[in-house]
């Protein structure tokens, strides 16, 4: 079996409709598992990942990278930001009301990611059938 590019969504695939019983825009978007590491409460070291539901399929995350998430003195550790992009892909499909797993994650990091400001996630999807393809903002917020 090949391998075909999946990072971009394929010409023409349908944008799902919001569902009618997703959280209402600006309500927390709730945790799936009270210990899981993106967004449980319960897990002590987790990022503590906060969604809200925004209009049509946008969500807003956030969490604080802490001492426990760097990998580099002082830096965010990649991986954990790539758990943060994967974990508000999850946030997401509430919005569906569809259940989903990650088939691939691919992330491009620009600079790095410095501990203790709060960061944004910004989600947008395009989901033909089974596949979702989101197009995310990372913003740093001093």
């Amino acid at each position: 079996m090949a391998r075909i590019p999946s990072t971009t969504a394929p010409e023409g695939s349908p944008i799902p409709e919001r569902h009618a019983q997703a959280p209402v825009p600006g309500s927390k978007i709730p945790s799936h598992f009270g210990h899981c590491f993106g967004c449980g409460e319960l897990h002590p070291t987790g990022l503590h990942l906060v969604a809200y539901a925004g209009e049509g399929l946008d969500i807003t995350a956030e969490f604080t990278v802490t001492e426990n998430h760097q990998g580099a003195p002082g830096l965010a550790h990649g991986g954990l930001l790539s758990l943060a992009f994967d974990e508000a892909l999850g946030k997401l499909m509430w919005l569906l009301r569809a259940p989903a797993v990650t088939g691939r994650l691919e992330t491009d990091f620009i600079k790095p990611v410095p501990n203790a400001p709060k960061e944004y996630l910004e989600q947008m999807a395009k989901t033909p059938e089974l596949m979702a393809f989101v197009d995310p903002t990372f913003e740093i917020n001093p």
